[in-house]
């Protein structure tokens, strides 16, 4: 371990497991980011109803620690896990640093009860901590998640005593506040998208439309119902597009049957499941565009994604998605208005020179922005600025 750089311990509250390769992987490219300054050490606790060995591994030179609690049930149950919780992630931290060292920050990715140990740390150690959040609970639209006041204090008062907090998105950040959930100190760091990994590819203007959708199944936050029922308006037009679906969820079979009983044949739409790596990036670079119709979103990495690509988007005004998705590169409807997407579609096809003359312009943004190299910058300064506050 190089002892010239500061010691970060990562705490997130979802990670990639073998029981979930996909979760937080967002968590995983800000610690490519971070690698470039710092020293990383991730600290990972899965709660859950699985009981799995502990897992010590290094990933692309970073030791990773995960430990796996299970749930007890019964009436108690739900009193007493998040005291467990803690407990445990105070012994792993502990663990952790008796292998390596005491680190010279936490850096909690998602608050909640991920915050709770640190703060102890904090209070009896002298370690300060930050707090880069993602969730998208505290968008306006999911506030009634915060019934508990309870739980709105709690939250309130462990994020005020960190060094500094940071949200993916302004949307997100605004959201926070409207809770009273905010720091002195808040900034704005983004998800990071390796742009060597999603390059550019040409693209020739076509009589059809490729659309792709990526994402998790999920209806209340996908509406993926309403952008099935757009394309086949669409699709009855200009018979030969083609929209293809990538992703897996609780509302994946539910989302196929309506496919069919909408009578969209499996040469219209495609369900790809679950992709990742060169499958993901090579659907990215084969559509024409990529669709995602959300009814909120916090930022939507997987439109930074088909942008390094080259490829426009057409998404929802919601959550962070306006704060991304600009002309030339990209189309906004209103929340839910299927009509209006229907005319984004129409409007795609008859002007796709613009949108691919845009296309260059569009992946420099994001190289400019949303880069491995740009993020790390933005988390240095954030870190180093505010190690001393609080």
């Amino acid at each position: 371990m190089n002892q010239n750089r500061p010691l970060l311990f990562v705490l997130p509250r979802w990670y990639p497991t073998a029981l979930d390769q996909m979760l937080g992987l967002f968590v995983v490219q800000h610690n490519k980011a971070l690698q470039r300054h710092f020293e990383v050490v991730v600290i990972y606790l899965h709660q859950g109803t699985t009981a799995r060995p502990d897992e010590w591994s290094t990933e692309d030179g970073i030791p990773v620690y995960r430990s796996y609690l299970v749930n007890k049930t019964g009436i108690l149950g739900p009193l007493i896990n998040p005291f467990r919780y803690v407990i445990r992630h105070l012994q792993l931290i502990v663990f952790v640093a008796k292998r390596h060292k005491w680190p010279t920050a936490f850096l909690v990715q998602v608050g909640g009860r991920t915050l709770v140990a640190p703060f102890l740390c904090k209070c009896f150690v002298g370690i300060p901590y930050f707090v880069l959040e993602h969730w998208s609970r505290y968008l306006p639209v999911n506030h009634a998640f915060f019934q508990s006041p309870i739980k709105k204090k709690i939250l309130q008062f462990l994020v005020r005593r960190s060094n500094s907090l940071a949200a993916v998105t302004q949307a997100l950040l605004n959201g926070m506040g409207q809770l009273g959930i905010s720091h002195p100190t808040s900034v704005i760091i983004p998800n990071a998208i390796d742009n060597q990994r999603f390059a550019i590819t040409p693209y020739a203007k076509r009589p059809y439309l490729t659309f792709l959708n990526v994402g998790c199944f999920d209806e209340k936050a996908k509406n993926n119902a309403g952008l099935l029922r757009a394309f086949k308006q669409f699709q009855a037009k200009y018979p030969d597009s083609k929209l293809v679906m990538v992703g897996t969820g609780v509302d994946f079979e539910t989302t196929k049957r309506m496919a069919q009983e909408l009578d969209l044949a499996p040469n219209h739409v495609e369900f790809k499941g679950e992709l990742s790596g060169d499958e993901l990036v090579q659907c990215y670079q084969s559509c024409t565009a990529l669709v995602i119709f959300s009814h909120y979103e916090t930022q939507g990495i997987v439109v930074l994604e088909a942008l390094s690509c080259g490829r426009p988007v057409v998404g929802s005004n919601v959550g962070g998605l306006p704060e991304i998705i600009k002309k030339p590169w990209g189309l906004l409807v209103a929340d839910g208005d299927e009509h209006q997407l229907v005319l984004a579609f129409e409007q795609l096809m008859a002007n796709q020179d613009d949108f691919l003359q845009g296309a260059e312009e569009g992946r420099q943004w994001v190289i400019d922005n949303f880069s491995i190299e740009a993020i790390s910058n933005k988390l240095q300064q954030w870190i180093l600025t505010n190690l001393n506050s609080a």
